[in-house]
């Protein structure tokens, strides 16, 4: 399950890897997210929080770089850093290997540029969002973190379609390479109930009709 299959360099061709490999994909597109900001509350500044050694984020970051460019209204895209502290990378440094989860501590650093213009939305906060409207395509952002509005693709649901996918190599004997890279054709539109409240930011009733409403 990788977010950026085709930029991480795992697949050329998502619907056929030509390699032996294959796998599902939790990416929402871009042009969803964008969507699903807009229907809670109009959008023209965007802030991102992205780790920019992650390919994935990065890749990510992009998108939304070239969307923002097409949109109608200017989507203005500033993009935030996870920095890990300074002795985890002196250590990433000097072995080459990762430091360990337990003593790696990340903060969040956010360019001038964000407080000089305030974002009306906020990609993939990991803190108390103090920016307004924070999203996240992550369901485990969503529910574990102080998201306000995520457009997501359910684990759940994802690992039914993995697991589909290992029933064909390991039953049905087919190669992984001629096994087409695949995404949910459906997303879960979930708003974090407390946090809307937190901001006084409330959803539109068109929105309730079809979001997941959680606390």
């Amino acid at each position: 399950m990788v977010p950026a299959p085709l930029e991480s360099g795992l697949v050329s061709d998502l619907g056929a890897p030509e390699r032996n490999v294959t796998g599902t994909t939790q990416q929402v597109p871009v042009e969803a997210q964008i969507k699903a900001i807009r229907a809670y509350r109009p959008l023209t500044r965007l802030g991102v929080i992205y780790n920019p050694a992650d390919p994935n984020s990065v890749a990510n970051v992009r998108r939304l770089r070239e969307l923002s460019g097409r949109c109608n209204s200017s989507c203005w895209t500033s993009c935030c850093r996870w920095t890990e502290r300074q002795a985890a990378r002196r250590r990433l440094a000097r072995t080459g290997e990762p430091p360990r989860p337990a003593r790696t501590a990340i903060s969040v650093y956010r360019p001038r540029r964000l407080h000089r213009r305030p974002p009306q939305a906020a990609d993939r906060p990991s803190a108390p969002p103090p920016l307004g409207l924070t999203f996240s395509a992550n369901e485990l952002e969503m529910r574990d973190s102080q998201a306000m509005v995520g457009l997501v693709s359910r684990f759940y649901n994802l690992g039914r379609l993995t697991a589909l996918k290992a029933r064909q190599i390991l039953v049905d004997k087919k190669n992984p390479r001629d096994i087409p890279v695949e995404s949910l054709s459906r997303f879960t539109y979930i708003i974090n109930r407390s946090v809307a409240k937190r901001l006084a930011l409330y959803p539109p009733m068109n929105v309730l009709s079809y979001a997941e409403v959680i606390d």
